[in-house]
């Protein structure tokens, strides 16, 4: 987070919050054991066996095997996640709010997630949610270089799950109601004192100068080399004043606007005032205050404003339960790993049954084998033959081997693989393996069943991403309020700087201006802080696919209709993505049989385009007299107005209000002023 305005800090609570952080931490050691448990025992081959048998075993001299399937399950569906990545959209919510510029917000969030490398952030988080149990990200403000004072908004990811504690007492599943969280880092003692050089050394135990009851010994730990640092965002409310007021004279639309009375702009106060705006309703609302708190364990280190509504820390949930009132979280593989333990016993039984066979001894008689040392060593070596004496009734014969067992353990460890693909709902289709279906209709279906299955973790992650959406339009109008232009992108990642508080001519997909009626060029002015917006999502394939699709499209239209070649070939160059693309579309936009010419020499058209731009700027100088003017004329409207209402207070003041006659008051007050 940015540190232009940062307060000294308030140590009066340093004790609350410490009390709230062992409070989240106490609430929240279930759900981090169990995830603790699921990933350790996900990628952890340790973890598999309990240890006492492994060491029994390896003692022993018996195998004990961990042959891993959880990854291989896992990374099914954090991989479809990543083919299917969720996009932000954003559409407007009330009259105020308008496509265009909620088609400038969601191509801001596309610049801001492409810029952040926001798909790491949403990725780390599912691979938590789905191996473990949950997962976050966060977003952060940070200046746009170090020699500047623009901030711009990040969105970044949380590799460590544990290092949040989420508010306990919060019910929705993307953090909108959270009213407080931690954000926990072990930092290095040198690093602690280089970034808060201020802040003391402090040996907790025998300071006296701190109260015992707000130290808490966990806060340090290898030694007192780490200092643990912990972020506490809070988000309190106060009480505003709201106004709806409307126009008396606007019978028809009925349009009203609402602000707080202590921040009425000035504009409208006057207009309130002069009866061009009345009060329609009034109530008291409670206003989100979000604040950072940068807390060691033995004071507030920093004391932070946060310009968002939302606290700005996103989980990312696997399957939630709620069993006795108490928030469950589980992973993909919660219900998986007896079975996952139960392979690797049988497939360990399986290989120590298998690898004693070739030890199974010879049955010979007495006196009759040549050479015993070399039949002694055939079942370590490979020999060429064995010699008995001729005077034997009957050769020497192996016992039998007894494969039943071994057969038997492999049953065992094949019915055991099937129980985890019954428990997760991940089958061999699914994964890309050979099964027993043989149509490709039979195919698709069990992919979809074991896509089906495991959705709710791609649900729980649009669900996310949708809130991270909100944030962000909560975030952008309050942060790039004093930005001149934006850069923003496409659904095919083109870029467009765009204009902020100025007239800014809108463009179609190819980059046109577009024209009304008559001819001219169609501007709109942005403002982000105008309307309010709201957030969905589309899940679907990243935009490289997207451009592989279109360009296959494009490919196959042509080849069953050779004539539409002139009109899409232009489309299907600037899809590509190899070197001049852009370059190529447009040479070929020159043979579109669509487009009309004229048929005027260059040299005639480039006079023309001179004049043109002669025009434009004469027309442009107008346009600034004409503002300049009506400037000159409105003050001498309100000197007008001014002259005559003093006239009429001292009037009034010299005969009393029961005998002027007022005046018919002169057209001089524009209320849109």
């Amino acid at each position: 987070m940015a540190d232009d305005d940062k307060k000294e800090p308030d140590q009066s609570n340093l004790t609350e919050h410490l009390e709230a952080f062992d409070e989240h931490e106490r609430l929240a050691q279930e759900n981090r054991k169990r995830h603790g448990e699921d990933k350790s025992f996900a990628y952890s081959p340790e973890s598999q066996w309990p240890q006492d048998v492994r060491k029994r075993r390896e003692d022993q001299g018996r195998p004990c095997l961990t042959i891993n399937q959880l990854p291989s399950f896992i990374r099914k569906v954090t991989n479809d996640a990543r083919l299917n990545k969720p996009a932000i959209k954003v559409k407007p919510a009330d009259s105020v709010a308008d496509p265009e510029t909620a088609r400038v917000l969601a191509g801001l969030i596309k610049h801001i997630e492409t810029d952040s490398n926001a798909g790491v952030a949403y990725q780390t988080g599912i691979e938590g949610a789905v191996s473990g149990g949950f997962g976050y990200w966060r977003i952060d403000l940070e200046h746009a270089q170090w020699d500047s004072f623009d901030l711009d908004i990040k969105i970044r990811r949380i590799i460590n799950e544990y290092s949040v504690y989420e508010d306990p007492y919060a019910t929705e599943p993307d953090s909108s109601d959270w009213d407080s969280c931690f954000v926990v880092d072990e930092m290095p003692e040198h690093i602690f004192k280089a970034r808060w050089k201020k802040a003391e050394k402090v040996d907790w135990e025998r300071d006296p100068r701190y109260n015992v009851q707000t130290i808490r010994s966990g806060w340090r730990s290898d030694g007192g080399k780490t200092v643990r640092v912990a972020e506490h965002w809070q988000r309190t409310y106060e009480d505003v004043k709201l106004l709806l007021l409307t126009d008396p004279l606007d019978t028809e639309t009925r349009e009203a606007i609402t602000v707080a009375e202590a921040e009425m702009p000035e504009m409208i106060r006057m207009q309130l005032e002069q009866g061009a705006l009345v009060e329609a309703r009034s109530r008291i609302a409670e206003r989100p205050v979000v604040k950072q708190y940068q807390l060691s364990g033995a004071e507030v280190l920093e004391e932070n404003d946060w310009p968002g509504s939302f606290l700005p820390i996103i989980p990312i949930y696997g399957e939630e339960v709620s069993l006795n009132g108490e928030r469950i979280y589980r992973s993909l593989i919660t219900d998986a790993k007896d079975s996952q333990r139960d392979y690797n016993y049988w497939r360990s039984a399986g290989t120590e049954l298998v690898g004693i066979a070739p030890r199974v001894p010879w049955l010979v008689q007495e006196g009759t084998v040549v050479d015993p040392d070399k039949w002694a060593r055939a079942n370590k070596e490979n020999v060429p033959y064995l010699e008995y004496s001729r005077d034997a009734s009957s050769p020497p014969q192996r016992q039998p081997i007894d494969a039943g067992s071994a057969v038997g353990a492999m049953m065992e460890a094949r019915l055991a693989k099937d129980d985890m693909k019954g428990v997760m709902g991940i089958f061999d289709a699914s994964r890309g393996e050979r099964s027993n279906e043989t149509s490709g209709k039979a195919i698709m279906a069990r992919q979809k069943e074991g896509d089906v299955a495991t959705y709710h973790f791609q649900d729980n992650q649009s669900r996310a991403v949708v809130h991270t959406g909100r944030v962000l339009v909560d975030l952008i109008p309050k942060v790039y309020s004093e930005r001149k232009m934006v850069r923003i992108l496409g659904e095919i990642n083109d870029e467009r700087i765009i204009k902020l508080g100025e007239p800014e001519v809108i463009k179609d997909r190819e980059g046109r201006p577009k024209q009304d009626k008559e001819g001219n060029p169609i501007t709109q002015v942005f403002n982000l802080s105008v309307g309010r917006y709201d957030v969905a999502i589309d899940t679907g394939p990243n935009f490289a696919t997207l451009r592989d699709e279109a360009s296959s499209a494009m490919t196959e239209m042509i080849r069953v209709f050779p004539a539409a070649a002139p009109i899409l070939a232009r489309h299907l160059a600037r899809v590509q993505d190899w070197p001049g693309a852009d370059d190529i579309a447009d040479d070929l936009d020159k043979l579109n049989p669509t487009k009309k010419t004229d048929g005027i020499p260059p040299e005639i058209k480039q006079q023309i385009q001179k004049g043109l731009e002669t025009i434009k700027a004469l027309t442009a100088a107008n346009e600034e007299m004409k503002t300049k003017l009506a400037d000159e004329a409105g003050e001498l409207q309100i000197k007008a107005y001014n002259a005559w209402n003093d006239r009429l207070e001292a009037m009034v003041k010299a005969y009393g209000p029961g005998n002027v006659q007022i005046e018919a008051i002169p057209p001089v007050f524009n209320r849109q002023i």
